[in-house]
């Protein structure tokens, strides 16, 4: 083993020790791949008469396929993820977890908790399988628990970016209650929310909204509901429920059968959050245009 090159300077390997013994390093905790090393620093150590520290190895991280993860099959810095939409408690929070579990059901910890709660005798062995989806779960859980006021904060740039209309702060917090539940990342609430922010809509793919025009059930239903809609009815839930149910009656409809299609006319959407507190927060004007924009 070359310690010393031909032009005076150390390998790594003598290096690392000399290095590491000047700064006291009392604990060395690396990766899998640095085992066959290990012998070789302890016995330059021991040639040094120093006192080596304690040597831990932790399982490599995997790709999928358990390969190893590598810049040269997709991200792996930090900033990375960082740039993705990760928060950074939910990416320290799931990296703790490959390789490493605490011994019991609890998966969300602070950093508090995991300093507490993490031991060397529970690392596992065997490479850790780097799973995003269950990253992408936990980003989500994160984004349900954080403060609403600072998401709004950090939403607001992505929004006026995009020139929508509706972003007063009050306004945004709103929207992100009540969407974050459905997705995991808080840029996802700027596409998954356009429907509430402005009033240019996404297209509808196919004939849905021209088969809906030609279903005089729904329109007579629909209009039935637009024009008795009160600003009262989308600020209570039981009157809310009340207006659509008599529109659905006037065209001989199942409530199902109206409100799939209704949120469909204003948000331009099949699938969304709960459509009562999704009109309260577009408003009786709003929906109304939107209305007579299908209408027309």
């Amino acid at each position: 083993q070359i310690l010393l090159k031909s032009d005076g300077f150390p390998t790594y390997h003598l290096a690392n020790v000399v290095d590491d013994h000047l700064m006291e390093i009392t604990h060395v905790i690396r990766a899998e791949e640095w085992l066959p090393s290990t012998p070789k620093h302890v016995l330059l150590y021991e040639a040094f008469g120093w006192k080596p520290p304690v040597f831990a190895h932790l399982p490599l991280l995997l790709n999928p396929d358990r390969s190893k993860m590598s810049k040269r099959h997709g991200d792996v810095m930090v900033h990375d993820f960082r740039g993705k939409g990760y928060f950074p408690d939910a990416l320290v929070n799931f990296v703790a977890f490959c390789g490493w579990n605490p011994g019991t059901e609890q998966e969300m910890f602070t950093l508090e908790e995991l300093c507490s709660a993490f031991t060397l005798e529970r690392v596992a062995k065997a490479g850790a399988v780097f799973d995003y989806k269950k990253l992408d779960w936990m980003n989500g859980e994160y984004l349900r628990k954080k403060d609403v006021a600072e998401l709004t904060s950090a939403l607001l740039p992505a929004l006026q970016e995009r020139r929508y209309p509706y972003i007063e702060p009050d306004y945004v917090s709103s929207v992100i209650s009540l969407l974050r539940e459905r997705v995991a990342f808080l840029h996802d609430i700027t596409e998954f929310g356009d429907y509430l922010f402005g009033d240019v809509l996404q297209d509808v793919e196919g004939s849905a909204l021209a088969d809906l025009r030609a279903d005089d059930a729904f329109v007579t239903a629909l209009r039935a509901w637009r024009d008795t809609v009160t600003d009262e009815d989308l600020a209570d839930h039981d009157r809310f429920k009340g207006l659509a149910e008599g529109a659905a009656a006037a065209g001989g409809l199942k409530l199902g059968k109206f409100m799939k299609p209704l949120r469909l006319v204003i948000t331009h959407r099949d699938v969304g959050a709960d459509l009562f507190p999704t009109l309260k927060l577009i408003g009786k004007r709003r929906c109304i245009e939107r209305i007579d924009s299908f209408l027309s």
